[in-house]
Order: C-alpha cells, then structure tokens, then sequence
C-alpha cells in the first residue's frame, strides 16, 4: 500500500513475529511468523494478528516456541469463541516465563532452524530416489 505513513500505523521490522489473532478452526490461533528481509519496506500487520516485537531475545527462538506443542496447548486452553476462535495479547503474554539467556536462544533457534532444513533437504532426496526408482521399475516391467 503506497499510501501508508509512519505516523498511522505500527510498522513492522525485521525480527517481529505475528501471529494470527483469531480463526475458524481453533488449530491455526496464534499460528506465527517471523518478518524477515524487510528492508526498509513499509509492512503493516493485518487485521486478526497480533504483532510482537521483541525488547531481547532471539526471534528464531520465539518462532520456535511459538510452533512448540506446550504452547499450541495453552492457545487450544485459553482461546474464546464458538464459530471464530480468538486470542488476545494479553493471553499471549501470560504464557511467557522463566527462559533461557540470548545466547542459548540464539544457539537454540539455529539448531532447531538448521534441523528444519536438513528434514526438508531430506524429504527431497527421499522424493527424488522415490521417482528414480518409479522409472527403473517402468523400464524393466514395460
């Protein structure tokens, strides 16, 4: 949106998580994601989230908690509704509690990142192989 200045809204920057305020299956309240590569760009949070900017910490951790099952269970718990589930940021921030510091988030978040991709870089392979071994089946039945 062109049109967007500073002064009307709360723009997003690098590093902030939102999640998802309210939804019709109870499964996707509070569903996260971490802004990245904003760059300047002037990105404004929607209209059912909550956005969260950290003071300290480490984003990819928070993500990381905020995908954890403990937490999708405190958000199936507290969040209200009967057609739209919902959630406030106050339920949000009554999750928090004792943490680890900034550095072992830090190294916390990038080993659960890095494992991310190692999974997704496997099921790849796992794809490939299987399509290999479609082809070499159709070959030698014909």
């Amino acid at each position: 949106m062109p049109n967007i200045e500073s002064g009307n809204f709360q723009l997003l920057q690098t590093g902030d998580i939102v999640l998802a305020d309210a939804s019709e299956d109870y499964k996707e309240i509070a569903e996260p994601m971490l802004m990245k590569n904003i760059n300047g760009r002037k990105v404004v949070p929607g209209l059912h989230t909550i956005a969260i900017r950290l003071k300290y910490g480490d984003p990819v951790y928070y993500l990381y908690l905020f995908l954890s099952p403990s937490f999708r269970h405190y958000v199936y718990k507290v969040g209200t509704g009967l057609k739209v589930f919902g959630i406030n940021y106050d339920k949000v921030q009554k999750y928090f509690s004792i943490f680890p510091d900034e550095k072992e988030q830090k190294y916390i978040g990038q080993l659960l990142f890095l494992t991310d991709h190692l999974i997704a870089a496997n099921q790849r392979k796992l794809e490939k192989l299987q399509e290999l071994k479609k082809g070499y089946l159709q070959k030698m039945f014909c």
